[in-house]
This record gives structure tokens, C-alpha cells and sequence, in this order.
């Protein structure tokens, strides 16, 4: 909210992660949402994906009443909502196979089912949208462009593609005793942790 706004949690009266109500509803004083603004002073086509605002699913500041995007209202010309944390196959698989334990529930999801996650899909709308306007099209009614993408990941759901772990991932968050050396394997690049100096013997 401090960066959409460019207000402080004393003027917006956002100090914590929001219920899902319209941003509008937390303060009495005036508020002007930054591609609100680009958008109705500056004359840019604004193009938002993902988890911008904390509800993004339900109160992205985004008119869903009026039907042409060069006419909406509100922050956004055009919105891309991805509801419910991930696609349902995915969230089925990452149910099933679960790792960890409570809030820390965890994942590894076959490398195939990256392209139905939401981040993945977000980015692509915007690579898609990007490659309509470099061709000519014009679905960005004439005017500049302000694009913006908010990546879930990493986030609860913890449900990851199994090429981003490595082969020394520990799936066991409990092993005990964890007896592996700060740079494990000894002399893997980039560091995975503090590298000591070589010790006397």
C-alpha cells in the first residue's frame, strides 16, 4: 500500500496484511493509486497481473462493470485475476504428496505442471500482451504502457517445481543430527551458506 499510494500506514490506515475489502474503505482521507494515476493524468493504458494487492482475487482496484478497457475506471485498463493460489490440478497434486508439516506444507511438483501455475500464466499474459502491441494490434488503445506483474512465489501454497531443488535438497525438515558442513558440497558455486576459513588442524 506505502508503494501504490505513496502514503504511510498513519495516513492509509493499512497497518497489516488486509481483509478483503476495496482499498478505498480504510481511510476517509484522499487516495490516489499509482497506475490510477498514470492511467487517468498521464494517459497510460495500465496492464496488471497477479498478486499486486494483497487480495488481488477480489479488490485488485480494478472496474469490472464497464466492458470496453479504454474506458474503465478505477487503477487498472485491463487485469489478469488468478484465484484460489494455484490451478486446481496443481493444487490437487501438491495435496497429495504434501512435505513438512502445517503452515510449512510443501511440494515437489512434476517440472511439467509449471506452465499451469499462476506465475507462470501471469507472465505469459504480459509477454502475449507485449507481443500484440509490437505487432501492429493495438490493445493498448494508442497509449503507453505500464505493466505490472505481482509473482506469488515463494508463497503458501509451497508447491514448486522439482528442477528448482538441488540434488543435495534435505526433504526431511526434522533430521537430527544435521551434521553437513556450512558450504555443502565443499566447494559448490554459488555459496549455499558461510564459508569458513581454512582451520588449523
Amino acid at each position: 500500500m506505502a508503494m501504490l499510494t505513496g502514503k504511510v500506514p498513519d495516513y492509509t490506515g493499512v497497518y497489516r496484511n488486509m481483509a478483503c475489502k476495496p482499498i478505498r474503505d480504510y481511510t476517509d482521507n484522499e487516495i490516489f493509486v499509482l497506475p490510477e494515476y498514470l492511467k487517468d493524468s498521464a494517459g497510460y493504458f495500465t496492464y496488471g497481473a497477479g498478486k499486486i494487492a494483497h487480495c488481488y482475487d477480489t479488490y485488485p482496484e480494478y472496474d469490472t462493470l464497464t466492458t470496453d478497457p479504454c474506458a474503465k475506471t478505477l487503477s487498472w485498463n485491463k487485469y489478469i485475476v488468478f484465484p484460489g493460489g494455484e490451478q486446481p490440478d496443481v493444487k490437487a497434486y501438491g495435496d497429495s504428496v504434501t512435505l513438512g508439516q502445517g503452515g510449512l506444507r510443501r511440494t515437489l511438483i512434476p517440472d511439467s505442471m509449471e506452465t499451469k501455475m499462476w506465475d507462470y500464466q501471469a507472465t505469459d499474459s504480459l509477454i502475449a500482451f507485449i507481443n500484440a502491441v509490437g505487432s501492429g494490434a493495438d490493445p493498448a488503445c494508442g497509449k503507453p504502457l505500464m505493466l505490472t506483474i505481482g509473482y506469488k512465489k515463494p508463497h503458501q501454497t509451497l508447491y514448486i517445481p522439482e528442477k528448482y531443488f538441488s540434488r543435495y535438497y534435505q526433504d526431511s525438515w526434522t533430521s537430527y543430527p544435521y551434521r553437513k558442513p556450512y558450504n555443502f558440497p565443499e566447494g559448490s558455486s554459488p555459496y549455499n551458506g558461510i564459508v569458513m576459513p581454512p582451520q588449523p588442524l
